[in-house]
C-alpha cells in the first residue's frame, strides 16, 4: 500500500538529480481543501476521517499522504526554482520531501518561487 502519493509528481528512490523549473502549479486540489485533516488522522479518530472506498483490501496500516509534489527516499539534489503555485491544497503540504542520508551537501534547493 502507498504511504505517500503525488498528484502530478510522483518519485520513490529516483536514480538522479530532479529539477522543476519555471513551473506553474495551479489550482490542484485534493479532497480535503485544508490540512487540518492531517490533524484528524494524528488522533485516529475514524469518525472524522472519510470512509474507507477500498475496505476489501483489508485494513490499512499506513496512511496515504497526497501532495501535488512527493519525492521520497532521494539521495541527489532536489531543484525546485522559478516555479509558481497558487491555489493548491495536500494532506501534509503540496510538497513533501524525504531525503535519503548523503554526503553530498548540495540537497534541496528551492529558489525564486
Amino acid at each position: 500500500m502507498m504511504q505517500y502519493t503525488g498528484q502530478v509528481l510522483d518519485l520513490d528512490n529516483f536514480d538522479g538529480q530532479i529539477g522543476i523549473y519555471a513551473s506553474t502549479f495551479n489550482k490542484i486540489a485534493l479532497r480535503y481543501s485544508s490540512c487540518s485533516v492531517a490533524g484528524k488522522m494524528i488522533t485516529d479518530d475514524p469518525a472524522l476521517l472519510l470512509p474507507d472506498k477500498y475496505a476489501g483490501f483489508g485494513t490499512k496500516s499506513k496512511y496515504q499522504i497526497k501532495s501535488v509534489i512527493s519525492i521520497v527516499n532521494q539521495v541527489r539534489p532536489v531543484h525546485i526554482i522559478g516555479s509558481f503555485f497558487t491555489g493548491n491544497s495536500g494532506t501534509k503540504g503540496i510538497i513533501y520531501i524525504d531525503m535519503k542520508e548523503s554526503l553530498t551537501t548540495e540537497r534541496v534547493i528551492f529558489f525564486n518561487n
